[in-house]
């Protein structure tokens, strides 16, 4: 990964009003994964996503903004984690063929290109702080956040990048039922536990959009107010 960057620099044309300081390495620890919602998302719209890097259809990896910006992005995970964004509307539990926003098109799929470009993004993150001397050590999902955020990232992305991240670049997702403020934890299905162990089924609220509360898109002028529990 050396010298690689996104394949699409849009931050000339994305709000600069979304960027609320410009934060030290030192501060982040994490990487947020997040999906839009969207299914057959436009390229068109990456400039006005809130999130750091996007991950399109075709596997192109978007420069939104600069990763040391804060942005309101991740909810409880907005000031130590980086957000990364993918194109789609994907199922919370691969096995519930209903469990995706019906308002938002699909049920989209993760092809071979998305998971290259996912896990492009999240190394060039992981590298791109190990210049500035900070460290990323944790890889989050977004609904582990913010309980309305249940279908985000998905079963299909998490499994793609946040496991990935896990068993290859050795990340921490928390700890086993790591929430902050009124998040959710990460789904044993998600993880790939058998059935057996997997206990009570995980919930998803399918009534709005990954994105619809703060929407990736919408900017509300104010920080998430609750302070992160040190995670596992």
């Amino acid at each position: 990964m050396d010298g690689w960057q996104p394949d699409v620099n849009v931050l000339d044309r994305s709000p600069i009003e979304k960027r609320k300081r410009l934060r030290s390495w030192r501060e982040i620890t994490g990487i947020t994964l997040h999906q839009t919602g969207i299914h057959g998302f436009a390229a068109s719209a990456w400039p006005r996503a809130t999130c750091h890097l996007g991950v399109h259809s075709d596997g192109r990896v978007y420069w939104v903004h600069p990763l040391r910006s804060l942005i309101w992005a991740s909810d409880a995970f907005n000031r130590d984690t980086v957000a990364i964004e993918v194109a789609g509307n994907f199922r919370g539990d691969e096995s519930v063929p209903t469990s995706f926003w019906a308002g938002g098109g699909g049920p989209s799929q993760l092809s071979e290109a998305m998971i290259a470009g996912l896990r492009r993004a999240i190394r060039f993150i992981v590298d791109e702080a190990q210049r500035g001397g900070g460290a990323i050590s944790h890889i989050f999902a977004h609904r582990q956040a913010i309980r309305g955020k249940s279908l985000c990232p998905g079963q299909q992305i998490w499994r793609a990048g946040g496991v990935w991240a896990r068993e290859t670049l050795h990340l921490s997702s928390g700890g086993p039922g790591y929430t902050r403020c009124d998040g959710l934890p990460i789904p044993p299905a998600w993880d790939g536990v058998a059935p057996s162990a997997q206990g009570p089924a995980a919930s998803f609220d399918v009534s709005c959009s990954a994105s619809e509360l703060d929407q990736e898109f919408p900017d509300p002028d104010e920080e998430n107010c609750c302070l992160p529990d040190e995670p596992k």
